[in-house]
Formats: C-alpha cells, sequence, structure tokens
C-alpha cells in the first residue's frame, strides 16, 4: 500500500529518470514559470492518488512551477493529509471524475493536460469525462495508465495526444487497433511504451529504445515519474519526439 514514505522514497530517485539531453533543457527552465501542467485523475482505490502525486512531484522537479493535481472531493481530502507541497484543486464529484468535471478542469486553460494516474477502476464511470477532456482539450494532452484501460476501445476517435501506455496497456489497445504504428501515423500520436525496451511511435514512425535501467526505477510509481517529467518537457515546448526518448 503506497503511503507518504513511499512517495518520499519515489522523489528521492526521481534524477535517475533524467537523461543529459534532459538536463541541457532544464538549465533554461526558466520559461516554465508561466507554463501550466494539470494532472487528472485521483480515486481512493487502493489510496492511488498516490501515483498522481508522485507524477506532480516528478513535474516540479523538472522545473514547471505551475503544477495541480486535480482530484474529486473525497479524493483530495486524502490527498492533502499526505502532502503540502502540490497544489491540488477539490472537483464536485465526490468519488471519480466525472463529465460534470469537464468544463471546470478545461475552464483552468492548462499548456498541458495529462489524464490517466488514479483516475480509478470504475472504468464506466470515468470513461465519458476522459472522452470528453481528451477531444475538447485545445492543449498538449497526454493520457496514461488507467484512462486508456477506460477508452481503449474508442482511442481511434481521439487525435493528436501523447499516449504513454504499460505493456498491458499497450496489448489492450492493440486489441481494438492491431497496429499501434499505424494508429499513430492516422491520429497523431506519440505513442511511449514503456517495458523491458522503451518503444517511441511518433506518427507512425517506431523507436526501439535500448537502455540499462536503474533498478530502482522499476518499482511501482515509476512511469508516473516519466510521465511527470514528460509533461514539463513538453510544456517546454520541446519536440514531443525528443521529448519521449
Amino acid at each position: 500500500m503506497p503511503n507518504l514514505d513511499y512517495v518520499i522514497h519515489m522523489t528521492l530517485i526521481m534524477n535517475a529518470n533524467l537523461s543529459n539531453c534532459m538536463r541541457q533543457y532544464f538549465s533554461k527552465l526558466n520559461i516554465l514559470d508561466n507554463k501550466k501542467i494539470a494532472i487528472v485523475g485521483g480515486s481512493l482505490d487502493g489510496n492511488s492518488y498516490i501515483y498522481q502525486i508522485i507524477c506532480a512531484l516528478a513535474a516540479m522537479r523538472a522545473g514547471a512551477q505551475q503544477v495541480i493535481c486535480i482530484m474529486p472531493q473525497k479524493v483530495a481530502e486524502k490527498a492533502q493529509q499526505v502532502t503540502l507541497d502540490v497544489n491540488i484543486k477539490q472537483l464536485k464529484s465526490e468519488y471519480y471524475v466525472c463529465s460534470d468535471d469537464v468544463s471546470t478542469i478545461l475552464d483552468l486553460s492548462a499548456d498541458v493536460l495529462v489524464i490517466g494516474p488514479s483516475i480509478g477502476y470504475d472504468y464506466d464511470l470515468v470513461r465519458d469525462a476522459i472522452m470528453r477532456l481528451a477531444s475538447r482539450n485545445k492543449a498538449v494532452t497526454i493520457i496514461d495508465s488507467h484512462a486508456l484501460l477506460a477508452i481503449h476501445k474508442h482511442i481511434a476517435q481521439i487525435n493528436d495526444a501523447v499516449l504513454t501506455p504499460n505493456a498491458n496497456e499497450s496489448r489492450q489497445i492493440e486489441l481494438v487497433v492491431n497496429d499501434l504504428a499505424s494508429l499513430s501515423k492516422k491520429n497523431n500520436f506519440l505513442i511511449m511504451q514503456r517495458g523491458e525496451h522503451d518503444v517511441i511511435i511518433d506518427a507512425g514512425i517506431k523507436h526501439t529504445i535500448t537502455t540499462t535501467k536503474d533498478p530502482k526505477i522499476k518499482i511501482k510509481g515509476a512511469g508516473d515519474i516519466s510521465v511527470g517529467i514528460l509533461a514539463a518537457l513538453l510544456a517546454y515546448e520541446m519536440p514531443r519526439a525528443e521529448a519521449g526518448i
């Protein structure tokens, strides 16, 4: 069960995910002062909102100054007991992000909108909200984790997004679309598939990244760190394929 000690542990190993390429951008990250990253998710399922907090802390560690965790009311109340370092916005909904929250989220006018960390396991409840957010958001959209599982059967209805599936989530999407490269090209997706070897597919062009990964970043929450860093880099307007690599 993740807890405050787990969050602290994960923040201490964040630098394991920072490449030299990223670091050269970080020296100029004062531009991020005016950029806003909104991370939509949060549920009480297994206290999984901890991973949303980890994602936000990673974006902040990468230089972003305005990072907001957007959570349902009851989830936000619990999360505020865990950390005072993250800006948490409560939604009107109590336990899960729902369609009535969409306008509130979009009105924040985030430069990068991350949908998915800890958004919950009741996919029927959250699916419509995710689809509306992904379709109506005018800025950079990253769809991660359970949000991908919730909408995988409808993923072809979305365009111009960044998808960050793990191996299992990729398999679920491929059961519907057959080929991720074709989906990426047709819908203008950047797909970052995390696994033993990370795979980056940008508008149909596939890159396999073979690296020796630090064992510390294979534990739960490592993917959330990657997504947080990615959000910061995209807010900085780094080309998305370079940010993914």
